[in-house]
């Protein structure tokens, strides 16, 4: 690990200090609509960053497959109203969340740039203590605007502890561990099924209508997962010459 401590700085950076910092700051000033809506390039981005760094060549049936879970998505997003692109408004907020699409972009492919033999828990916990590191002085400062310290309830307490566990410590360690067996390219495919789930917890949870155009958006999420994932044109981690191998051991 003390040959990648510099990759795996940069990787607590991006994957874990800036991302979800930059889409929560990006909701004070943007409505979750737009948030989903620009979320949604975050794929794309991986795909285009993978393509000139790693010079990997990407197949039409991937572009295709990865196009139509964006329709899909986009779909679920704007619901019955498909022309609701065309009232989209740009604004402060918006440059937030593609700016943390390009930092988890960058973090997804920053993964494959890792020599194996790193234990996955160890790792995980070196990229926590990195964005924590980062996040510190801001979580200071809020503190001390706030008042100090408060006691919390108990529903809050376990709200903090859902986010702290599932979607943090867990999502993580499951996309790295996808990262390694699929690629960057497939499996930032499979981010779509993000408002898909939120749809269909939507449904579950709360009750709401299932529409036509939840089955139509799901269809076509999963359908350009699976067109995507039977391509031929993802191209494996970039090989490593057996000396950094070695020593990776």
């Amino acid at each position: 690990m003390r040959l990648q401590w510099q990759k795996l700085l940069l990787l607590g950076v991006f994957g874990i200090g800036l991302t979800n910092t930059l889409v929560y700051v990006a909701v004070r000033s943007t409505t979750a609509t737009n948030a989903v809506i620009l979320n949604s390039a975050t794929p794309m981005m991986v795909l285009v960053l993978g393509s000139l760094y790693f010079r990997q060549r990407l197949s039409r049936r991937q572009w295709a497959g990865m196009g139509l879970a964006l329709a899909g998505a986009l779909l679920i997003v704007l619901k019955e109203n498909l022309l609701g692109m065309s009232h989209f408004q740009f604004s402060h907020g918006d440059l937030l969340v593609l700016a943390a699409g390009l930092c988890w972009a960058v973090y997804t492919l920053g993964l494959r740039t890792l020599l194996p033999g790193l234990d996955p828990l160890v790792m995980m916990m070196v990229l926590l203590l990195v964005g924590e590191a980062i996040l510190l002085p801001a979580f200071v400062a809020e503190t001390w605007q706030a008042g100090g310290f408060h006691l919390l309830s108990g529903p809050i307490m376990g709200c903090l502890l859902y986010l702290g566990v599932f979607p943090s410590v867990l999502a993580f360690l499951m996309y790295n561990r996808a990262i390694a067996q699929v690629g960057a390219a497939k499996a930032a495919a499979f981010l779509y099924l993000m408002p898909a789930f939120g749809a269909l917890q939507s449904i579950l949870l709360l009750g709401e209508d299932l529409r036509w155009y939840h089955v139509a958006g799901l269809a076509a999420i999963f359908s350009g997962i699976v067109l995507g994932s039977l391509s031929r044109g993802t191209v494996a981690a970039t090989p490593r010459p057996p000396t950094e191998l070695s020593a990776a051991k």
